[in-house]
């Protein structure tokens, strides 16, 4: 404070006294309320009192200092000093941090808050640390990392009233930077050379390694070399129609194979069959044998067909066989590796009959062989085919030994039956004669009867050949009978249900099926024996499963002749007419005509007819066997003949000639009238019969 020396005031009169007001440096803000008086010196009980305030405003400002403001790492000396002076009137309560923008580095400040008091300063503490330390450069001038060191107000106690402009200023983000300088170059010289010595170790330890897994223990396990299907297409028949080849190596530590037939189509698992390894029960030296004396279905409940190699020395790739001694696997060594190969495997399974409804075992085993084969095992689609073999012990080895070796024969074509077809149906031959119910007359003319056509014997047998037997539910055998008058007869069918094993039951002597796929049957008898035509019909009733129609073919159409006319003796005057085919007879034409005897005997008599030439025609009777024949006694020649028809027009007749001669009288000794044999050859036969002469008879239409 400063006065004046004085201030003179005359009565009315008026002065000013100025007051100028020096606070100290660091006071503190905030209100302050002061008094002034003015004493007279004239007279000391006049003293003026007055008041007033003045307002200290608050000095926030901070002085900074940052030592040094770069800094190389790492470095003995990598603390920064950050100075802190408060020149302003207030207390400052003050927190510091430190950070850069990628947190490469953490940042260790000692003390992370100060309290400064007006004209107070403090040093504080700045040590970068590393916090990424794999970003630490390899080669270069190092890496510059800019940070910034921030300095906040500590607002313990904060006034919620207050904005943040309210607070006192805080100094802007002082900058820094830090050279992290590049590793020392012998440490990259090491680990690289320890990088390589760690490669070639892993390099040596995983081919060893690749080596025992991927050679030396394949090469002592079982192991499936090949595995293929014989055709890439086949079709539905009786059992399975998929035949396979494989080789394994290593057989003789095999404890069983699994074959798996699975349906493409479906998703499911159509067959399966588990063959179990056995000692070999064939004493031959062939090299090849039968795939049974090898293997055997698990259970019994199959068949198994195909060939198979004996069990065969295996010689390994030297480079294996090293390798083995290399890692003193030579305990191995002493059981050879051994090689099995089959081929055209084919795997059926058991019959699904009721075995205990057989009476017998033999019976059993019969039947079951021919079902097995007659039954279709897999149906028409795409299968893929699965083997496994299994390793080692079943009951003592681990679950690792147990997990099976696999192989698989993908989309292999099944494709359906042909359905059923018949391809022939016929008679070898297109007539037969029916068998005559009397044996023939005996006769002792010697007359020759080989010109008569020859025919088998009735009744008629029919053949066929039909395709696909098995999808067939029976056989139905057929005819329609037309007799020599017209009359038309249909025979209802007789039905031959299909055996499982595809031979019609009744009929496994006239049908084979060796052929699997096609049923020959040969002279299948049948109940026709009549006289006429036959027209046969043979009809295949599918299977309900097969949802076809009935096939039906006719044969061509087959006659039945009845007997065949025989004439087994005419006689004429008494005469045959076979050893005297001509006669002569002297009459004087004076007198009247004379009557011979006329006599024949014929076979089948109630099935032909008999005429008697020229006069008097059809012989009316069947028990007529000799009547008189009246000669004319005018001379000239008559031919007598004896025509027996049978109902298809066949003929068989026989002729004498007769001449009339004039009479002669002669002495009362005279040698009565003789006949006189003619001479070899002047007579001519009688024609003969062929049966193509005959029209042929229409067929009438069949009955709907």
């Amino acid at each position: 404070m400063s006065r004046t020396n004085s201030l003179q005031l005359n009565p009315n009169e008026s002065g000013e006294v100025t007051l100028k007001l020096h606070p100290p440096q660091y006071v503190a803000a905030g209100h302050y309320s002061s008094t002034i008086r003015l004493i007279s010196s004239n007279r000391d009980d006049l003293i003026l009192l007055g008041i007033f305030y003045l307002n200290i405003l608050s000095d926030d400002r901070l002085a900074v200092d940052l030592q040094p403001s770069s800094r190389k790492i790492p470095n003995p000396e990598s603390s920064f000093t950050l100075s802190i002076g408060n020149p302003g009137n207030i207390q400052r309560e003050l927190i510091i941090r430190a950070q850069d923008e990628d947190k490469v580095f953490n940042y260790t400040i000692e003390p992370e808050s100060i309290v400064l008091e007006p004209s107070a300063t403090q040093e504080i503490s700045v040590t970068p640390r590393v916090r990424k330390s794999w970003q630490r450069p390899w080669r270069g001038n190092g890496k510059t990392i800019q940070f910034q060191i921030v300095i906040e107000n500590q607002m313990i106690h904060r006034d919620e009233t207050l904005d943040e402009a309210d607070y006192p200023a805080v100094p802007e983000p002082i900058a820094a930077s830090l050279v992290w300088q590049k590793r020392p170059s012998w440490l990259r010289w090491f680990l690289i050379s320890l990088l390589i010595l760690l490669i070639l170790t892993g390099a040596f330890v995983l081919a060893r390694w690749l080596l025992r897994i991927l050679v030396i223990e394949p090469s002592l396990e079982p192991s499936i070399t090949e595995f293929i299907a014989t055709e890439e297409t086949y079709q539905v028949r009786g059992g399975n129609p998929i035949r396979l080849n494989w080789e394994i190596v290593n057989y003789q530590k095999v404890n069983q194979l699994e074959v798996t037939y699975l349906n493409r189509d479906t998703g499911s698992q159509e067959l399966q069959f588990t063959l179990v390894p056995q000692e070999i029960r064939s004493e031959s030296s062939d090299i090849t044998v039968d795939a049974s004396n090898l293997l055997s279905i698990e259970g019994g409940y199959g068949r198994l067909k195909g060939q198979c190699s004996q069990p065969q020395p295996y010689k390994l790739n030297p480079l294996v066989s090293l390798l083995l001694k290399l890692y003193r696997y030579n305990e191995d060594l002493s059981a050879s590796p051994t090689m099995i190969q089959c081929r055209s495997i084919e795997l059926s399974p058991a019959s699904d009959i009721n075995q205990s409804s057989l009476a017998d075992a033999d019976e059993l085993d019969g039947l079951v062989e021919d079902e097995r084969d007659a039954l279709p095992a897999l149906s028409a689609g795409t299968y893929d085919v699965v083997l496994n073999v299994r390793r080692g012990d079943a009951q003592q080895a681990s679950a690792e030994e147990q997990s099976p070796i696999k192989e698989e024969v993908s989309a292999i074509t099944i494709t359906p039956a042909d359905p059923p077809e018949i391809v022939y149906f016929y008679s070898k031959v297109p007539i037969y004669r029916q068998r005559s119910e009397r044996p023939s007359a005996p006769t002792n003319e010697l007359r020759d009867v080989s010109s008569q056509p020859q025919y088998p014997d009735a009744p008629v047998t029919l053949n066929w050949i039909v395709n696909s037997p098995l999808d067939i539910e029976s056989i139905e055998i057929s005819f329609i009978h037309i007799t020599p008058d017209g009359k038309i007869n249909v025979r209802p069918p007789e039905s031959y249900l299909m055996g499982r094993n595809g031979i019609p039951i009744g009929l496994e002597e006239q049908c084979d099926d060796s052929q699997r796929r096609r049923l020959v049957c040969n002279s299948v008898p049948t109940d026709a024996e009549e006289p006429g035509e036959y027209v046969f019909t043979l009809s295949l009733i599918m299977r309900d499963e097969r949802d076809l129609d009935a096939i039906v073919q006719d044969a061509e159409a087959i006659q039945i002749f009845p007997p065949s006319p025989v004439i087994t003796a005419f006689r004429v005057n008494g005469q045959s007419a076979a050893d005297y085919p001509q006669q002569v007879h002297q009459m004087n034409a004076a007198r009247q005509s004379i009557n011979i005897p006329v006599e024949w005997e014929v076979e089948n008599r109630e099935d032909v007819t008999v005429e008697l030439l020229p006069t008097p025609g059809v012989i009316d009777g069947i028990d007529i066997t000799r009547m008189m024949y009246s000669l004319s006694p005018t001379p000239g020649q008559t031919t007598l003949t004896l025509q027996v028809t049978n109902s298809v027009g066949e003929i068989d007749r026989q002729s004498v000639v007769i001449n009339i001669a004039d009479f002669v009288p002669a002495e009362a000794n005279a040698a009565p009238p003789f006949v006189v044999p003619p001479p070899p050859g002047l007579l001519e036969p009688p024609p003969l019969f062929d049966p193509s002469d005959l029209p042929p008879i229409q067929i009438p239409p069949r009955p709907q």
